[in-house]
């Protein structure tokens, strides 16, 4: 019996396109922070946070004039303090092109057990827009579940209306506050559950 073979169709090429590797690009080298040069990089951003934040705050200058003289990372020159070290907790700086760019902090939150809370996340003008950021974050909550906590607490304010936007995009709730702050400070406070893997 013969059967009628219908030749296949010629396979199309591939494009040029189609061959090359996709690669996600990080923008930002992230490395953990424990003293030396880099907790002195990670202090002068420090300090243009808190510089920020008295400018979104100029409204209120009894306010304003309080963030300069919030403490900064180290007890005393050069000395991380325990509460940023592993094990409790972890210090990120990061880098593009080796320039120090951003940073963010996890550290215990001594009255919820198994509780972390970020802290200052914070990226330099110049380059926000790039995903910074979102690698800060999401490598700060990596570093929340290395540690063994099973939530993370953040407070936020409504005048950072990008912060906001990035918390909610990572699945952070809102939460009851969780600590007595001034009125006029406006905060919003946010939690992400850390299940176990």
């Amino acid at each position: 019996m013969l059967v009628s073979v219908r030749p296949r169709p010629p396979l199309e090429r591939p494009s040029p396109l189609s061959r090359r590797q996709i690669v996600l690009r990080r923008e930002a080298l992230i490395e953990p922070v424990s003293g030396g040069p880099a907790l002195a990089e990670a202090e002068a951003l420090l300090t243009e946070f808190h510089r920020r934040l008295a400018d979104l705050f100029q409204d209120v200058p009894a306010l304003a004039q309080t963030f300069p003289a919030q403490p900064g990372w180290s007890l005393e020159p050069g000395l991380l303090a325990p509460e940023y070290q592993p094990p409790a907790g972890s210090l990120l700086l990061a880098r593009v092109d080796a320039r120090p760019v951003g940073l963010v902090a996890v550290r215990p939150l001594p009255e919820a057990s198994g509780c972390a809370e970020l802290r200052r996340l914070y990226v330099r003008d110049g380059h926000r827009g790039r995903g910074i950021a979102r690698e800060l974050l999401e490598r700060a909550i990596g570093e929340a579940r290395r540690l063994g906590y099973r939530e993370l607490r953040l407070e936020t304010s409504p005048r950072m209306p990008d912060a906001e936007h990035l918390y909610r995009q990572a699945g952070f709730q809102p939460i009851p506050a969780y600590r007595a702050r001034a009125a006029e400070l406006d905060r919003h406070y946010r939690s992400l559950s850390l299940p176990l893997p």
